[in-house]
């Protein structure tokens, strides 16, 4: 579950990325992300800074490197939050904005906590900012669901059924929805479709799993359309969780 929150006193946007699973709901991600921010204030933050250096061709955003400039006593392991390349008569070069990580007893005591709660991955290369997600527990936010059931925290065709729609409820977000992602798991799901509409159902664009996607209408009210369907290379869907992170 995904949600940002701008730091108080910061000039720039600084983000803090919390990992935790174990949030289920929207509510629950919205105020996790408001106390991290009301913690930490531009006093707080951990330093930043820019390095120039030969280009980086396989640097990516969210790298952890290692920077050393001894006339500046600057010496460890900087995050990447975000870089450029340069291309000129002087040579390739990559200017990348840094952040270094604070770890002291605390930062240690949680991240051995959540370890033992994480249950997967969770991946945003793309740097989404909210997501809409369906773990499927219940029917809470499903506005319709035509062949499909619940059944032990997965949708399921009904039986005897080939194909079923589940369509979601529409979450309403704060600005036009520029991007998408699309998160699922499962099984059998290679013929089945799905699709997300940001404005309340009138068009859907067709989503692939982990791939970024524009949204080709303007609006905030963001649904989602599931097609589960059955043939012979996928006699039997299963759709666990499905998530949307978008921004």
């Amino acid at each position: 579950m995904l949600r940002t929150a701008a730091i108080a006193g910061s000039g720039d946007l600084r983000e803090i990325f919390e990992k935790d699973v174990s949030i289920n709901t929207y509510q629950e991600a919205t105020d996790r992300a408001q106390s991290l921010a009301d913690r930490h204030t531009e006093s707080t933050l951990p330093p930043q800074g820019k390095a120039k250096c030969y280009m980086l061709f396989t640097l990516n955003p969210g790298d952890n490197i290692w920077i050393s400039v001894p006339r500046q006593q600057v010496h460890g392991i900087y995050k990447v939050n975000e870089f450029k390349h340069m291309f000129g008569r002087d040579g390739l070069w990559t200017e990348a904005f840094l952040e270094r990580e604070m770890i002291g007893t605390s930062q240690l005591i949680r991240d051995r906590i959540k370890k033992e709660h994480e249950v997967t991955i969770i991946d945003n290369p793309n740097r989404m900012e909210q997501s809409y997600n369906f773990p499927f527990n219940t029917s809470t936010n499903i506005a319709s669901m035509t062949n499909v059931t619940i059944d032990n925290g997965k949708l399921v065709l009904t039986s005897g059924q080939t194909n079923g729609i589940m369509v979601t409820d529409a979450r309403n977000a704060s600005a036009n929805i520029v991007s998408m992602e699309l998160r699922i798991v499962g099984a059998n799901l290679e013929s089945s479709t799905f699709e997300a509409s940001v404005d309340n159902g009138v068009t859907y664009q067709t989503m692939t799993k982990n791939t970024l996607i524009v949204a080709t209408a303007s609006g905030t009210q963001l649904k989602i359309r599931v097609t589960l369907i059955s043939d012979t290379a996928n006699p039997n869907p299963i759709l666990e969780s499905l998530g949307i992170l978008y921004i």
